[in-house]
């Protein structure tokens, strides 16, 4: 599947380092529907705020389509939640409480690519089902 890479400037502007312009959450939309993987990264820091950005697009794409609440209703019921905290104290005080709520991020950050991108699947089919 092709990547592309879109900066998001400290100003919110998201700028499209292929087409080499400014873009817009519904151009990325229009991106991600017809299939491209898009990746977004801050243009400071260089970090990933991919599901950051994405997160309105998914929730476009779901009220937008018949039936498209039900089915991420679905998805999510059918996802493994992540684990629960431990309710102890971390023996290694708050470094290691700092590690572990990071690490729980990442997975969490994990569950929401993986999510979107079972959505966006589903919703290419469905509309391939549609114009058959």
């Amino acid at each position: 599947m092709p990547q592309r890479v879109i900066k998001r400037y400290s100003n919110r502007k998201l700028y499209d380092t292929v087409a080499r312009r400014f873009t817009t959450l519904e151009a990325v939309t229009r991106q991600i529907e017809s299939g491209v993987r898009v990746v977004v990264r801050d243009h400071d820091t260089g970090d990933d705020l991919t599901d950051d950005v994405l997160a309105p697009v998914l929730a476009r794409l779901v009220a937008r389509r018949p039936g498209g609440v039900e089915l991420l209703t679905d998805l999510l019921r059918t996802s493994t939640p992540p684990p629960a905290p431990d309710s102890a104290p971390a023996p290694g005080g708050a470094r290691e409480d700092t590690a572990r709520h990071e690490e729980e991020i990442r997975e969490l950050r994990a569950q929401v690519s993986q999510l979107t991108d079972a959505v966006t699947l589903l919703m290419r089919e469905r509309n391939d089902d549609l114009s058959a």
